[in-house]
């Protein structure tokens, strides 16, 4: 201000006061310049070293988040593996079926293995599905285990379908059931599936979206109306599919809990693992 004053003091009093002041603000503005200048340098913003330590830890960040992703999707993958090894075992399925139990979840289990033998024998009876679709690693470890029954519904072993036919006069008798289309044996099938797990208020009823029981519940919602729907074999085969995998998604962090528990480690001491066998071997229709 001193400077300032000296170099104005001939001019009247108000114009010397206003003209300090801005003097005085100015000469401010440039130390607080100078002094974050004086910062930056420091913390090497300004500098090429700076620029490329920045660019270094961008990278760094960027190989931890690559490598986090690595990790989380080696652990899902590990987990999958486990689960599989799991299903093709006889005691270690029963050990996760009580586990499913235990979680009220026993359905979720029960449908999903119903679900995949129909869509397994679709593959069977028409071979041309094998190159369109494809069974999930899940879905043939379930497969490879001799000791999982099979669905009365899907092999009709209690004639079931056989009856509605019947009953809705597609056949006159069963010694006629070899005549009619493979198509609307399964279809009906579908239908005695569809009761079981997405009818509402069936006991065994599985937890799935909205919109998807509303989408499969206007297909079925009278045998009359599905009698008249023409539904190829890839129709039959996706009918399930987004359900299928619906389960398999309750069923994996099912699992996830479930390898924390006294069940799952009285079974692993010794958990060799099974390879992949040959699943396709039921009958053809």
């Amino acid at each position: 201000f001193s400077i300032g004053f000296f170099f104005i003091i001939d001019l009247p009093l108000h114009i010397s006061i206003l003209f300090g002041n801005v003097l005085t603000t100015l000469l401010m503005f440039i130390g607080v310049l100078i002094q974050t200048r004086w910062v930056l340098k420091k913390n090497n913003l300004f500098s090429e070293h700076g620029a490329s330590s920045n660019k270094q830890n961008e990278k760094s960040l960027q190989d931890s988040i690559n490598g986090l992703s690595v990790s989380i999707e080696q652990n899902h993958k590990n987990y999958k593996n486990m689960l599989c090894q799991v299903l093709k075992r006889e005691f270690s399925f029963e050990n996760f079926m009580i586990h499913s139990s235990n979680e009220y979840a026993l359905e979720c289990l029960i449908g999903y293995i119903e679900l995949t033998q129909f869509q397994h024998l679709l593959m069977i009876n028409f071979p041309k599905l094998n190159q369109r679709h494809i069974l999930t690693q899940t879905q043939k470890a379930i497969l490879q285990n001799k000791c999982v029954p099979n669905s009365s519904i899907v092999f009709n072993e209690n004639n079931k379908s056989n009856k509605l036919l019947l009953q809705h006069h597609v056949i006159n008798n069963l010694k006629d059931m070899k005549h009619i289309d493979k198509l609307i044996q399964f279809k009906y099938r579908a239908y005695l599936l569809y009761i079981k797990y997405i009818n509402i208020g069936n006991e065994l009823e599985l937890n799935i979206s909205y919109e998807q029981k509303m989408n499969i519940s206007n297909l079925f919602k009278n045998l009359q109306t599905l009698k008249q729907i023409k539904m190829t074999e890839d129709d039959l085969y996706l009918l399930f599919d987004e359900i299928i995998h619906e389960q398999w998604g309750l069923l994996f962090s099912s699992f996830k809990r479930f390898i924390d528990t006294q069940l799952y480690k009285e079974q692993t001491v010794d958990l060799e693992v099974i390879p992949d066998q040959n699943i396709s071997t039921a009958t053809v229709m």
